[in-house]
């Protein structure tokens, strides 16, 4: 990212330039095996960096999810929020559901997930099927 600097600590990062945050990300442990991701982007940085963005959100997350032995890792979307709704998607995780007035404002958002086994960390569903099609 040039002219942007790279806070990491432990299990989140924080993206900023010129004394301004432009992003968030993060990963703590639920409980063993489990782990909850949260993510925190202005959109200039979705914009001008998309394709860094999601590589390096990905690799974070690779080295998390090792580290820490999960084998589920778990976020949650408005539904009345595309893009957010796209960008979970577009790391791999898999809409598990809706959940009705989950949020702390009172509207519904989906479970999405990344489960070992079941989804692949940078893999949409749409690329699963594909490479699924290719091998049958």
């Amino acid at each position: 990212m040039k002219y942007a600097t790279i806070y990491a600590h432990g299990d989140a990062v924080t993206f900023m330039q010129d004394k301004r945050v432009l992003g968030s990300i993060g990963l703590c442990v639920k409980w063993r095996g489990s782990g909850v991701v949260w993510t925190w982007l202005d959109k200039d940085l979705v914009t001008r960096f998309p394709v860094w963005l999601r590589r390096e959100t990905i690799n974070r997350l690779r080295t998390s999810v090792e580290m820490r032995g999960l084998w589920r890792v778990e976020s949650d979307a408005p539904t009345d929020a595309p893009a957010s709704i796209e960008w979970l998607e577009s790391l791999g995780f898999v809409n598990e559901g809706l959940m009705p007035r989950y949020g702390y404002d009172g509207r519904d958002h989906y479970r999405y997930a990344w489960v070992d086994g079941i989804s692949q960390l940078g893999v949409t569903v749409r690329q699963k099927q594909m490479q699924q099609r290719r091998v049958a």
